[in-house]
């Protein structure tokens, strides 16, 4: 019985090394049929890649988001402040 799952075993691996060494004749149409075949699969996880990177690099990007926005709001608080003394300046030199 053994004998007969190595004999199974040894055809396999002939026939995986015809196979193998066939496809260098026929490399060309064997790379050219794989490329066709995974095209489309490549291009669904090349897109499915590029959204989750967007996705991490938008997250990584709220620090620097938070940070502007503190930032600016300092800028229009300063600015607010800047425009009341002014106005209370015309007052002063409208009266």
């Amino acid at each position: 019985m053994r004998f007969f799952f190595r004999k199974g075993k040894i055809l396999v691996l002939i026939f995986v090394i015809i196979i193998v060494l066939s496809m260098n004749f026929f490399q060309k149409e064997t790379k050219g049929f794989f490329y066709t075949i995974s095209a489309p699969i490549q291009q669904t996880f090349w897109g499915v890649g590029n959204s989750v990177s967007d996705f991490f690099e938008t997250v990584g990007n709220l620090n620097n988001l938070k940070a502007e926005n503190d930032q600016s709001q300092k800028v229009i608080q300063e600015l607010l402040a800047e425009k009341a003394s002014l106005a209370e300046l015309k007052k002063e030199n409208e009266t």
